[in-house]
Parts: structure tokens; C-alpha cells; sequence
């Protein structure tokens, strides 16, 4: 993850219980390597389950568990595939079939659909540079990038996470302790949006708020750029 005018370098890690940290490095260091023929590492994990390799040739690889199960490789021809579990259950191919594909087109629109509903989809519009990415039947997981520059990372039900930045490029990792809620990640709010701040005023200070989907109006968590929490109704 590259943030910044100053190309300012960041990497997500993992570790053994799950602990996740953002860094902020400015040559690279520890988590995301970087050297003279460009060759980037990501690793996650003691063994480096994960790796995403960028070489001379373009080839990328990200491989995930011992056997490799994940693979995105993209080669001379421009072709990718990705590919999950033993017998590459899951794979994307550039082809002349197209089933699963990624779509670029004069707009800049980007669709990645997966499965018969299309549970996976990463929409890049053309003003806004607005950008989704929705994954299993309740749309756990989004990335929402607006025109402030405002970023938030929602997963799961038990473990709620926000991954925040702001034109100074503040960023702020929030685990939460509910569960079963799933999240609006909005700069108003959906029913009254002329009460709290506007994205006009970021100079002041970007301010997050997070609402239940089933009651907007109701548990409020207000989130700033310095990651402090404060709950009210």
C-alpha cells in the first residue's frame, strides 16, 4: 500500500493470533521490502505464507499456505489467473470466453464478479473514484474511497475493523467488539446529514461515523483520525 505524494510505504501484517499492525515506513523496511530491480515482498506469518512478488518482467505472484493454493500471476501475454484451493476451484482468466473477467473500460469502470449472484464486485467510478469491495451475502467487507480521500475497511461480524485516511494522510486501525452488526461508513449521517461534519470541512478534522445497518439513528460510534472512540446515542 503506497500512500502519499512522498511514495510514503505501508504494509498490513498478520501474525500467529491474528494481530494485525499498520506500518509506516519510509525506505521499506521490515514488512514491505523494496529493492533495486523493484521486487517487492509481502510477509505474513513465520513461514511467509504470503508473498507478492513484482520482478523485471512484470510477473506477480501471491501465494498463500504451504502448497501455493493462491497464485496471480500475470506473464508476457497479459494472462492472470487466480486460483484457490487444491484443484484451482476458483481461477480468473483473460480469455476468449471470458466467464469470470475484469473489465476496464473508456470510464475506468472495474467489475470483478465472482459466483452465480456476484457476492465479489470492485466498482471504480469515473468523478469520484468511488470503489467497493463487497464480499459474502451481507457485504461484510467494504472499501469505500470517496473524494476526500476517505478510506474504511469493514470485516466480519466479530471483529469490526476501519481503516481510515484523510487528506494529511492520517490512518487509524479500529477493532471493534461487536458483533453481528454490519456498518454504514458515511461522512453524514443517512437520516439527518446536516448534523455532523461535511466532508467541506476537512481542514477542521475528518470525523467517521458508524451506524448499525438496522437502526441508523441509534449506537453511534464516532471515529476521528486520531483513533479515538467515543459511543453515544
Amino acid at each position: 500500500l503506497q500512500s502519499g505524494e512522498g511514495g510514503e510505504q505501508q504494509a498490513l501484517l498478520s501474525g500467529e493470533g491474528g494481530e494485525q499492525a499498520l506500518l509506516s515506513v519510509e525506505e521499506g523496511e521490515q514488512a514491505l521490502l523494496s529493492e533495486e530491480r523493484g521486487e517487492q515482498v509481502l510477509l505474513s506469518g513465520e513461514g511467509g505464507e504470503q508473498a507478492l512478488l513484482s520482478g523485471e518482467g512484470g510477473e506477480q505472484a501471491l501465494l498463500s499456505g504451504e502448497g501455493g493454493e493462491q497464485a496471480l500471476l500475470s506473464g508476457e501475454g497479459g494472462e492472470q489467473a487466480l486460483l484457490s484451493g487444491e484443484g484451482g476451484e476458483q481461477a480468473l482468466l483473460s480469455g476468449e470466453e471470458g466467464e469470470q473477467a475484469l473489465l476496464s473500460g473508456e470510464g475506468g469502470e472495474q467489475a470483478l464478479l465472482s459466483g452465480e449472484e456476484g457476492e465479489q464486485a470492485l466498482l471504480s467510478g469515473e468523478g469520484g473514484g468511488e470503489q467497493a469491495l463487497l464480499s459474502g451475502e451481507g457485504g461484510e467487507q467494504a472499501l469505500l474511497s470517496g473524494e476526500g480521500g476517505e478510506q474504511a475497511l469493514l470485516s466480519g461480524e466479530g471483529s469490526e475493523q476501519a481503516l481510515l485516511s484523510g487528506e494529511e494522510g492520517e490512518q487509524a486501525l479500529l477493532s471493534g467488539e461487536r458483533a453481528t452488526l454490519k456498518y454504514f461508513v458515511l461522512p453524514v449521517h443517512p437520516l439527518y446529514g446536516t448534523h455532523t461534519q461535511s466532508t467541506s470541512q476537512l481542514s477542521q478534522g475528518l470525523k467517521i461515523f458508524l451506524y448499525p445497518v438496522s437502526s441508523p439513528s441509534s449506537t453511534l460510534i464516532e471515529v476521528d483520525l486520531k483513533g479515538d472512540i467515543n459511543k453515544g446515542s
